[in-house]
C-alpha cells in the first residue's frame, strides 16, 4: 500500500510483544518508516525515524500533567515527530489543549464489520464542531469508499481506514480505488474554494 500512496499506516498492535512489534517494523522497508505512527512502545521513535506517535488521551487531571510531560519527552527527543491522539466527544475538540498534528474523531460512521457500533455524533453537531476546532480533524469509524463523499461534506480534514480497507476481499485494490476517488473529490472541492 505504501507503494500505491498510502500517507500514514497506523501500527497499532496492543497483543504484540515489545519484541514482535520490533520485528515487524523491521520486516517494513526503511524507506517508509516515515510514515508509520505507533501506538505502542513509543521508545522506538529514537531508534526508527518513524512519522510519529500515537498517545492515549487519559482521563482526569493528573494524567492531563502526565500527558503533557510525556508530549514534551518525546518532541524533545525528536522534534520533527508527529504526535496525535483520537477525540471520542465532540467537546474534546474545545476542551483539549495540548497541541496534536492531528486528531482521530470516532465513531463518525455505525460500523457493523468492526463490533457494532453507530455514530456518537448528530451530523449538524459534528459540523458546527470542525468549524470551530482548531485541531486537524481526522473522520475514523465506519469509514469506507461509500462515505467519502460525506467526509468531505462534513468538513474533516482528512479519512482514517481500518475495516473498509482490511476487511475487504481485496484489500490493495480497494485502497487503490479509494484514493482515487478523493482524489476526483479533492480536484472537485478545490474548484469550488
Amino acid at each position: 500500500m505504501f507503494q500505491n500512496g498510502l500517507d500514514i499506516f497506523h501500527l497499532n498492535k496492543p497483543r504484540f510483544t515489545q519484541d514482535f512489534y520490533e520485528e515487524y517494523l523491521d520486516a517494513i522497508p526503511e524507506e517508509y518508516h516515515n510514515r508509520i505512527v505507533i501506538h505502542q512502545f513509543h521508545g522506538f521513535i529514537t531508534s526508527y525515524k518513524l512519522h510519529g506517535i500515537y498517545l492515549h488521551r487519559r482521563k482526569g487531571l493528573s494524567k492531563d500533567y502526565f500527558h503533557m510531560l510525556e508530549m514534551w519527552w518525546y518532541r524533545k527527543r525528536r522534534p520533527e515527530m508527529k504526535i496525535c491522539c483520537s477525540f471520542s466527544k465532540l467537546s474534546n475538540m474545545y476542551e483539549v489543549k495540548e497541541e496534536y498534528e492531528y486528531a482521530l474523531l470516532r465513531p463518525v460512521f455505525g460500523s457493523h464489520s468492526e463490533g457494532n457500533y453507530y455514530s456518537a455524533f448528530p451530523e449538524s453537531g459534528l459540523i458546527d464542531a470542525l468549524n470551530k476546532t482548531k485541531h486537524f480533524v481526522v473522520a475514523f469509524g465506519g469509514t469506507n469508499y461509500d462515505r467519502i463523499e460525506k467526509v468531505f461534506e462534513l468538513g474533516f480534514k482528512g479519512m482514517a481506514l481500518k475495516g473498509g480497507v482490511w476487511k475487504h476481499s481485496d484489500p490493495l485494490a480497494e485502497f487503490i480505488r479509494i484514493k482515487h476517488k478523493i482524489s476526483e473529490l479533492e480536484k472537485q472541492y478545490s474548484e469550488f474554494s
